[in-house]
């Protein structure tokens, strides 16, 4: 029928777009940012399934890491002195929130034997310039602060990776990342600066077996 030659047109013209949003993401990894990656074999690391056998109890430590803001500035004076936030304190505060954790599973969890850990990127990891009010005040434009990001990121993925042996690294694209002003649904990973950082990530990492992006 003529009903379902159109939808059988429109199914095929979806697949098309797909295919090509596919390859342009294939072609950004592996021609310009030089990332090898086997998309026919993309599985979590195999550690993560727990060993039954093992005498101890076994868990994969999760650490949650979104919304950073990288860059983004909190007066003091705005906040009637109550917090502040730019790059200096986000450095810092990462630095912390990775110690901790560490103090936290290694001296109040007995008992429990850690195959490794698992980082989770949640998205909006930098300020972005979504808003007015942020390209105006940010303590950097939003590339240095990505690359000022990535340096603190992989100091934080080497402490862990040193601390547990391996660390697997999920990764999701937030809202402040855009590079439009308004949400995109087309190619909204790779015109998106939480997914660059995400593949610069995977690029310092990618010949280190201990770590998975």
């Amino acid at each position: 029928t003529v009903e379902l030659k159109d939808r059988i047109r429109s199914l095929e013209a979806q697949i098309a777009a797909h295919r090509r949003e596919t390859l342009d993401e294939r072609y950004i990894r592996e021609k310009i940012l030089g990332v090898r990656q086997d998309y026919d074999n993309i599985n979590p690391p195999e550690w993560l399934s727990p060993d039954i056998g093992k005498k101890n109890s076994q868990s994969v430590p999760t650490l949650v890491l979104s919304d950073l803001h990288w860059g983004e500035v909190v007066d003091l004076k705005q906040m009637s002195g109550i917090n502040e936030y730019n790059v200096v304190i986000a450095n810092r505060r990462l630095k912390s929130v990775v110690s901790k954790a560490i103090y936290l599973l290694r001296n109040h969890i007995a008992g429990t034997d850690y195959p490794g850990f698992v980082l989770c990127l949640g998205g909006d990891m930098l300020a972005g310039d979504i808003h007015e009010e942020l390209t105006n005040t940010n303590d950097m434009p939003m590339f240095p602060a990505m690359l000022n990001l990535l340096e603190a990121l992989i100091a934080a993925v080497n402490v862990l990776a040193d601390e547990f042996g391996y660390v697997y690294i999920p990764c999701v694209a937030g809202n402040h990342g855009r590079t439009s002003r308004k949400p995109r649904a087309k190619q909204r990973n790779e015109t998106n600066m939480d997914w660059l950082l995400y593949q610069f990530l995977a690029l310092h990492f990618q010949n280190d077996i201990r770590v998975a992006v």
